[in-house]
């Protein structure tokens, strides 16, 4: 995802471009988040997926697990901004990228042909990572093929039910 928005965003070269277009980026990121966890709250309460596992609160397993963070604007905006680039995609945290990824887009944009082999690095690694995809893709029916009959060995047929209704609430979400 780094390499992707960096190159299309180097490539745009106009600066103003860059900008009005990175600010539609996290406008669609925000808007897409939000709407997804609404949809997602909206059905977990219609639907009732999920019963058992919010039963278990922060306080029954402890602070251990589940550090409480308060919620406030301030802790917001600093978690927009990485620490580091590596900390940021080794825990995958998609919005730290992404801004990243636009600073970095935008600076290569704003140097011009002196980025230019660093654009090139970037969007040769963006088609090797999509060619790996491409083979994780290929192969995945097998990995999931191998996952469900283990589930199957384990509890028997009957589980295929509760898969079947869970993709089912799953394409109706």
């Amino acid at each position: 995802m780094f390499s992707t928005l960096v190159v299309g965003m180097a490539k745009m070269g106009d600066i103003q471009t860059v900008g009005r277009i990175g600010v539609k980026a996290l406008l669609w990121f925000f808007s897409a988040s939000i709407f997804s966890l609404l949809l997602g709250m909206l059905l977990v309460m219609c639907l009732s997926r999920g019963v058992p596992a919010y039963r278990i609160t922060p306080n029954r397993l402890g602070n251990r697990h589940c550090p409480l963070i308060k919620p406030t604007l301030g802790n917001f905006v600093a978690h927009i901004f990485p620490k580091s680039i590596i900390e940021a995609m080794a825990s995958n945290e998609i919005l730290q990228i992404v801004v990243f990824s636009m600073f970095f887009g935008i600076a290569c944009a704003s140097i011009g042909d002196l980025a230019r082999p660093t654009v090139k690095l970037l969007d040769s690694l963006t088609h090797i990572m999509l060619k790996v995809t491409g083979y994780v893709m290929h192969y995945a029916p097998v990995a999931v093929f191998a996952a469900i009959a283990s589930v199957i060995a384990q509890h028997g047929l009957g589980v295929l039910l509760s898969y079947g209704k869970f993709i089912g609430e799953f394409y109706l979400g």
